[in-house]
Parts: C-alpha cells; sequence; structure tokens
C-alpha cells in the first residue's frame, strides 16, 4: 500500500487538532482589575472623611471636658487643705464622698440614656428618643430627691457619726440630687450628638464653681465649703435643661416592652456600674467613721 503523501498526513494533523479544540476548548481568563478607591470628592469619601473628623473632634472635646472637671476636686482639696488643714478638710471630705456616693446609684441610669437614646436616634425614630428621655428624666430625678430626703433624716446620726455640722449634711443633702441630674444631662448629651453644647456647658458651670469657692474663702464660711460643687450642678442642670429643652416637650412616657427594655438594662448595667464608680467614695466614707473618733 502507497503511504500518504505529506500533504494528506498534515491535512489530517489539522483535523484532528480542530476536533480536539471544541472537544476541549481552553478555558477563558478574565485579568484582574484593581477597583479604584472612592474618590475624595465621591459620597462615599465624603461621607467617611466627616465620620472620621466627627469622631476625632468629639474625643479633643471629651479630653478638655473631662480636664476642666478634674480640674474641680483637685483646686477644692489643694485650697482647702492648705487653707483650714486637714481638720477641716478631713470632715467635708467624707461628707462629699458620702453625696457623691449616693448620687452615683441613680446616677448609672445615664448609661441607659445614652445607649438608647443614640440607638433611636440612628433608626430615626426621634419620638422614642424623647420618651426615653423624657421617662428616664424623671426617674433619676425622684430617686436622687428621695436619697437627698434620706441624708437629711438622717442628719442627727450622720452629725455625731462624721463630726460634721447641720450646714455640712445639708449640703451634702443638696449634692446627691444636683450631681446625679449632671451625670443624667452629661450622657444625654452624648446621646443627641450635642459634644460640643456640653463642652460649653462643663466650661461655664467649672467657672461658676471657681467663683463660688472664691466667695467662701473670702468670707471664710468653712461649713459651706460643699457649696461649690452644689451650684457647679446646679448651673450645669439648668444650661442642659435649657440646650435640651425640644426633647422636653409633649411629655409622653415610653410604655409596654421597651420600658421593660430600659428598665432591665438600667438594673444590670447600673448595678455594676455603681459598684466599679462608687468604691472609692464609699471607702472613704467607712473609712471617716474611724477616723474622726
Amino acid at each position: 500500500m502507497k503511504a500518504p503523501s505529506l500533504d494528506v498526513l498534515l491535512e489530517q494533523r489539522l483535523e484532528t487538532w480542530a476536533m480536539s479544540r471544541q472537544a476541549f476548548p481552553e478555558p477563558i481568563f478574565i485579568p484582574y482589575v484593581e477597583p479604584a478607591a472612592p474618590e475624595q470628592g465621591g459620597p462615599d469619601g465624603a461621607l467617611s472623611g466627616r465620620l472620621g473628623r466627627t469622631v476625632i473632634v468629639n474625643l479633643a472635646l471629651t479630653v478638655v471636658g473631662l480636664v476642666s472637671a478634674g480640674l474641680v476636686p483637685f483646686v477644692f482639696n489643694l485650697a482647702v487643705g492648705r487653707t483650714y488643714g486637714a481638720s477641716v478638710l478631713g470632715p467635708v471630705a467624707v461628707a462629699l464622698s458620702l453625696a457623691l456616693f449616693l448620687g452615683q446609684i441613680p446616677g448609672t441610669i445615664s448609661g441607659a440614656a445614652t445607649k438608647f437614646i443614640a440607638e433611636s436616634l440612628g433608626r430615626g425614630d426621634e419620638p422614642r428618643a424623647r420618651q426615653v428621655f423624657q421617662f428616664l428624666f424623671v426617674v433619676t430625678t425622684v430617686l436622687s430627691l428621695l436619697l437627698g430626703g434620706i441624708v437629711l433624716a438622717l442628719a442627727p446620726v450622720l452629725e455625731p457619726a462624721y463630726k460634721i455640722s447641720f450646714t455640712v449634711v445639708l449640703m451634702a443633702a443638696a449634692l446627691i440630687p444636683s450631681y446625679t441630674l449632671y451625670l443624667y444631662f452629661k450622657s444625654c448629651y452624648y446621646g443627641f450628638h450635642r459634644v460640643h453644647t456640653y463642652l460649653i456647658n462643663e466650661v461655664i458651670s467649672d467657672a461658676a464653681f471657681f467663683g463660688v469657692l472664691a466667695a467662701v474663702f473670702l468670707l471664710g464660711a468653712t461649713p459651706w465649703l460643699l457649696l461649690p460643687f452644689v451650684l457647679n450642678n446646679a448651673v450645669f442642670t439648668v444650661i442642659a435643661l435649657k440646650d435640651l429643652r425640644p426633647y422636653l416637650r409633649g411629655f409622653t412616657w415610653i410604655r409596654g416592652q421597651d420600658r421593660r427594655d430600659v428598665v432591665r438594662y438600667c438594673l444590670i448595667n447600673g448595678g455594676g456600674t455603681a459598684a466599679s464608680l462608687g468604691r472609692w467614695s464609699l471607702g472613704a466614707v467607712i473609712a471617716g467613721l474611724f477616723l474622726t473618733h
């Protein structure tokens, strides 16, 4: 048999190669393209930039507020200790610690205010944020006034126990609701995204503290040494009521499951917060029972 020519073999090879290509096509490779970063002027870039600036500004304002508030007890202890000595500073500091400890108990409600107000506003539910604010404001006020009344009623017991005058007990009793409301409104400022407004209030009220403290020193009114603390928190509360007045209109309360969720959070979170924040205040109160004898 005659061997196939070169042309025939080549034609057979091409036919075989064409059939294999049909049976097993080569995979299609799609080149990877790096996604373009959002433009700075675009909506995503602008939103990210605004969010970052807001966080940084709020952090800076918080630090300024903490420094301003931290100067209050530091200057008080330094000034009273240097001017009147430990014999005056000791009993007043114990009464101050008692008032701050008791004020922190209803003041733990402020954590729930920040959480639920911010969540409601984040969902666009401003009526619910207003209801939470109003409900917790009433609860905080009632509880703090009740504790202040109890301290005032226990004045005959506290005076000999801590070697303090009735005026000091009266100031401590008044400090409880004023300090509690300070804690509450401070948290509400954050919940309503009013950090800048909070800072202005903090600076003004702290300036009032130093002004009243200077007046007490000039008059030599040592029994009224706690008055600057009372007025400091009272001024802050009055300004906060003015700033947050729109959220007090149309007074309504949260009801049903919403109220149960808020109360449950207050009890669970408040217990741990009070135990943590009140340790140093309660320790000073207990130690005062032994150091004054």
